[in-house]
């Protein structure tokens, strides 16, 4: 069951960075007008696109899973404890040490996400198509 959840994870990002890729491709068209010499580049700027997209939330992803956000967590927390309808969530408030502490044995309770790779992963092959596809655009324009 495992393996069918990761595979369709994997199908899901690459169904996303696909859609993506089309939405530039066909804003370019647009704008652009549509010429085959310029297709390549076209093809290129939308997968560059979701390359982006898809890298900088998986680095996102990890990052977050690895506490580093959990500052501006806190942050929220105390702004919600600050200004609170009962004052008792105002007494009970937790300092920065316990939240963390809180936080971190969550977060070893709940299993860590899948998706993260698979942002990385069809990230990465899309910045990989992104280069090919430039490549053979300078390889036709000449």
């Amino acid at each position: 069951m495992k393996q069918k959840k990761s595979v369709s994870t994997y199908a899901i990002a690459m169904a996303a960075a696909a859609a993506i890729a089309l939405l530039v491709i066909w804003y370019e068209i647009d704008t652009y007008g549509y010429s085959t010499v310029y297709f390549l580049s076209y093809c290129s700027d939308g997968f560059f696109t979701s390359a982006v997209f898809f890298i900088g939330f998986g680095l996102l992803t990890f990052i977050s899973e690895a506490g580093n956000f959990y500052g501006i967590q806190y942050l929220g927390y105390m702004v919600v404890c600050i200004f609170p309808f009962r004052r008792e969530r105002f007494a009970q408030r937790k300092d920065y040490f316990t939240y963390c502490t809180e936080k971190k044995a969550q977060q070893k309770d709940r299993s860590r996400s899948a998706g993260k790779y698979a942002l990385l992963y069809v990230g990465l092959g899309c910045l990989a198509l992104s280069l090919l596809l430039t490549f053979g655009f300078y390889q036709v324009g000449r």
